[in-house]
């Protein structure tokens, strides 16, 4: 078992996030990793929690169990179901005119992104967080954020996972009223886990 403690914060500013993240390793069984997050009280709502991987090119396999299979987020799922899904990191993409936050799916119980030979990353639930939402593709967040137009992206070779503990819901501020109160991912304290294998 592996512990270390971190915060979330810019240098001049106090902390957003306290955490205590854990890995722990068993012999032939899965890494478990498991987040205990602490939010500052005046912390506005978080956008999304969780944690981001980056994969080496040829990851590009997906298959998961979850909402899908278009995407689906707290509130914007209706057109969603609950099912096993199989699509590509190339292909879980929505090519938005403006650049934004696309194609995630939310609660999951597992999700594979696998190279052609079948190895790669597989999560799957725990008995403390029953399900998860993700993001798989070949754009990180600050690229989607930074770029103006779809026809300045330019994909990345690797692949990037984002496993999130929950992604807040999208809302319609852009062109309607803010994010509705339960859409919001404003708890003060929550425990979050992961199996990796």
């Amino acid at each position: 078992v592996i512990t270390a403690s971190v915060s979330l914060a810019a240098a001049p500013v106090k902390p957003v996030a306290r955490m205590t993240l854990t890995y722990t390793f068993a012999k032939n069984c899965p890494v478990r990793v498991r987040c205990c997050a602490d939010i500052a009280e005046d912390a506005v709502w978080l956008p999304r929690f969780g944690f981001k991987f980056v994969l080496p090119e040829g990851f590009e396999d997906i298959s998961y169990f979850g909402y899908g299979p278009y995407e689906s987020y707290e509130d914007k799922r209706l057109a969603s179901r609950l099912s096993t899904f199989k699509t590509t990191a190339t292909k879980n993409f929505e090519p938005y005119v403006r650049p934004q936050e696309n194609m995630a799916h939310t609660d999951n119980r597992w999700v594979e992104i696998a190279n052609n030979a079948g190895f790669g990353l597989m999560a799957t639930n725990t008995a403390n967080s029953n399900s998860f939402s993700f993001n798989c593709s070949h754009f990180t967040a600050e690229m989607l954020t930074k770029t103006e137009h779809d026809f300045e992206l330019e994909p990345l070779e690797d692949t990037v996972v984002y496993l999130d503990y929950r992604h807040a819901g999208i809302g319609s501020n852009s062109c309607g009223p803010q994010l509705a109160e339960q859409w919001r991912l404003k708890e003060k304290e929550f425990n979050f886990s992961v199996r990796l294998i």
